[in-house]
């Protein structure tokens, strides 16, 4: 570490003469290892050093030197026990353990117990565990803490073995709890409805080992399920829950069934394959929807179904982004138009608009007569537009045969990729720049290549207002 630099002035260095809470805020940016070698400086640094309030463990730059590991795990011991009870916002463990270390989670556990006295809010467990022993416990400890307000756990995979609280109270005051990479059982989600009574936002992402997660809740406002792998069933009743993000792929659709009781749901994004949807009332506050399902080549009348009863729970919404997949899998199988109301904006993701895509998508605008904003891109797809030149000519382009339209009238924004060759892409273009009279605002992104024939052409079309045009490169 470099000398602390002083004050030409004083005799003082400038860190040992900040306030606690700014030198504190300084060394949460600094390693631990950094921290043990300050505190020699001074006394002053000795004690910033030791009472500063955010915590990290990080074992994994010394995983492969013995030495530096055992000093790092006796300062950490000696660290904690300086404290005395002091009070700490934020511990971090990252930790790799490893075959003939068995004391290490014995000291992991023991530094969770002092977090515990020390009234730790925010508790982050990044633990690698040894293969052989895949398993860890949260200490009683730690699930009946009362100053602990956010938890992440993340064991790459290992099982997550979570014991009833010593209190009925369980995690009392826990706001947010994050389960990355953990194997759980069934009992997760019930175990979650009896002891989070005050839990607000709960994040489960890339979990194994359960088939069923039910969780009842009367405090959850944010949920996010993301790839569970072994997940059948999901069950969730939750009156105050007002943000849902799930994305849940598999292989077969076979007795997979997501059930929702949310009635103040205002936002919900919905990513990977169809399943039967059962939702218990409407969404009188649903807001904003992303519906982007991938469904296989072979599409059963049933998968359709469950589909079409997804898109009427939300018909209500103000903003819906779709994948253009689902929008073929409805066209082709007579769902089409759904009548949304009150939909002021959509986005499209699609790898192009291809020929036969334009019925559906014709369709599909027919159903919205308000619309105001109108979005269509690759980008979700991950999709490139590809370098060929564009000079106009259509004759391989779908025919667009949007006629009367209620929500040419009202559309005032539009945003366009131009995919592949752009040249159904163009034809949209053209007739929205004809028949929106109200239009406002136009945005075209383009491969750079393109740029300058797409923007040539385009401001030859013809105009029924006086919108503005832009033009920008992927």
């Amino acid at each position: 570490m470099e000398t602390i630099s002083k004050s030409p002035r004083t005799s003082i260095d400038r860190f040992s003469s900040l306030p606690d809470h700014v030198a504190h805020q300084v060394l949460s940016y600094v390693s631990i290892e950094d921290i043990s070698r300050l505190s020699l400086v001074s006394r002053r640094l000795r004690e910033l050093c030791i009472s500063v309030p955010y915590l990290i463990f990080d074992v994994i730059p010394y995983r492969n030197d013995a030495v530096k590991r055992a000093r790092l795990i006796n300062y950490l011991d000696r660290l904690l026990f300086l404290r005395k009870g002091m009070d700490t916002q934020r511990l971090y463990i990252r930790w790799c353990l490893q075959n003939g270390l068995v004391d290490e989670e014995y000291r992991i556990l023991s530094w969770l117990q002092s977090a515990v006295i020390c009234n730790i809010e925010l508790l982050d467990l990044d633990i690698i565990l040894v293969k052989e022993v895949a398993e860890f416990s949260l200490p009683p400890s730690v699930v009946s803490c009362r100053s602990l307000r956010f938890l992440r756990v993340n064991l790459r995979g290992g099982t997550l073995n979570i014991p009833s609280p010593i209190t009925t109270s369980g995690f009392c005051s826990l706001h947010t709890m994050s389960v990355q990479s953990v194997r759980i059982n069934d009992s997760f989600g019930e175990w979650i409805s009896t002891y989070c009574k005050f839990l607000k936002e709960l994040c489960l992402e890339d979990i194994r080992g359960t088939k069923s997660i039910v969780i009842t809740s009367s405090s959850l406002e944010i949920l996010k399920i993301l790839s569970p792998h072994d997940l059948f069933t999901l069950q969730v009743s939750a009156e105050m829950l007002g943000r849902m993000a799930l994305r849940w792929r598999f292989d077969s659709p076979a007795n997979r069934v997501l059930q929702l009781s949310a009635p103040k749901l205002k936002s919900m994004f919905w990513e990977g394959n169809i399943l039967y949807f059962r939702r218990v009332e409407t969404f009188m506050h649903l807001n904003t929807a992303g519906i982007f399902f991938r469904p296989s080549s072979d599409i059963s009348a049933s998968t359709s179904e469950n589909l079409v009863r997804v898109l009427c729970s939300v018909c209500n919404i103000k903003v819906l982004a779709l994948h253009d997949k689902c929008i073929r899998v409805l066209y082709e199988h007579g769902c089409l138009p759904t009548l949304f109301t009150y939909l002021l904006t959509l986005h499209i993701f699609t790898a192009g608009i291809s020929k036969d895509f334009v019925p559906g998508m014709e369709s599909l605008l027919k159903g919205m007569p308000n619309l105001r904003c109108l979005s269509i891109s690759g980008k979700f797809m991950q999709c490139h537009a590809n370098a060929k030149r564009v000079n106009g000519e259509t004759e391989n382009a779908g025919t667009w045969g949007l006629k009367n339209l209620m929500f040419m009238h009202s559309l005032k924004y539009v945003t366009i990729e131009l995919i592949s060759d752009g040249k159904n892409e163009l034809e949209l273009i053209k007739y929205l720049l004809k028949h929106a009279n109200n239009l406002r605002k136009m945005t075209v992104f383009c491969a750079s290549p393109l740029q300058s024939d797409v923007s040539r052409e385009i401001n030859l079309y013809d105009k029924a207002s006086d919108a503005e045009l832009n033009f920008h490169k992927i």
